[in-house]
């Protein structure tokens, strides 16, 4: 499972509505055993992004294309069950979801039996730990319902936590870093980065700093694959990819 090929071939989904249907890709686009970016311009692109076709919601089948295809290890993901998907690819949202339960329960959700020290090697990675060693009760902490008593950016940290610490083969970020600050968002970027090796990782972000050393990104404009290349390449074709990074990078720098 470790080396699972993931493609997804010219497709296209909605949700019922007058909306047309966007598109994930345009031909093959693929990802094996490399965090694959996909940013949305500012001018509403985003919108295609996360509404008609969500990555997220087509990989583990909630969302049922109305066009093309999705393979898994060269498979048709209809022939994988959706237990079987959802156990195996680990998905976090921009608002996670967390039980009314103990940090660690959270963070062992998928296996209540995974041992401390790899929540805790999990946690590190999100660069939670340390917050979470500041509670009275730590990893027995509990949460409340949607996890009320944590911030976003903690609550998006467990989740982070969550979704590698039983190392699925397949990883979805959706602007899962949106609220933590840039210098976290780097570190837990730097520490992902071996994590994530032999796995194939998919990486949805519009914070364009996020994505620079993913070694493939797909910049997606009205539901459709605008530009890809590395950061060094879309920079140097002065498109949509440069022109959010230097409006970013403008903001970043304002008083």
């Amino acid at each position: 499972l470790a080396h699972l090929l993931c493609r997804l071939y010219d497709v296209e989904g909605g949700h019922p509505g007058p909306a047309p249907p966007g598109g994930a890709g345009s031909g093959a686009n693929e990802a094996k055993c490399t965090p694959v970016a996909t940013p949305g311009a500012s001018s509403g692109s985003s919108i295609t992004i996360v509404a008609p076709v969500h990555p997220s919601s087509m990989c583990s089948r909630p969302v049922t294309p109305s066009g093309g295809s999705i393979t898994i290890g060269g498979r048709p993901i209809e022939q994988f069950g959706r237990r079987w998907l959802r156990r195996h690819i680990g998905i976090v949202l921009q608002e996670p979801y967390l039980y009314s339960h103990t940090i660690r329960e959270n963070i062992a959700s998928l296996d209540p039996g995974i041992p401390l020290e790899d929540v805790r090697e999990a946690a590190r990675i999100a660069d939670i730990d340390s917050s979470i060693e500041e509670f009275e009760k730590g990893y027995d902490t509990m949460v409340g319902e949607r996890g009320v008593t944590l911030s976003g950016g903690q609550k998006q940290r467990i989740a982070i936590a969550r979704a590698i610490v039983k190392r699925p083969p397949i990883l979805v970020f959706d602007d899962s870093l949106s609220a933590v600050d840039t210098q976290t968002d780097a570190r837990i970027r730097s520490s992902l980065k071996e994590r994530v090796k032999g796995t194939t990782t998919l990486l949805i972000a519009y914070r364009v700093t996020s994505l620079s050393l993913c070694d493939r990104i797909l910049v997606l404009q009205d539901g459709r694959v605008a530009e890809t290349g590395t950061h060094d390449e879309l920079m140097a074709l002065g498109g949509i990819y440069r022109k959010t990074y230097e409006m970013q990078e403008s903001d970043a720098g304002m008083p």
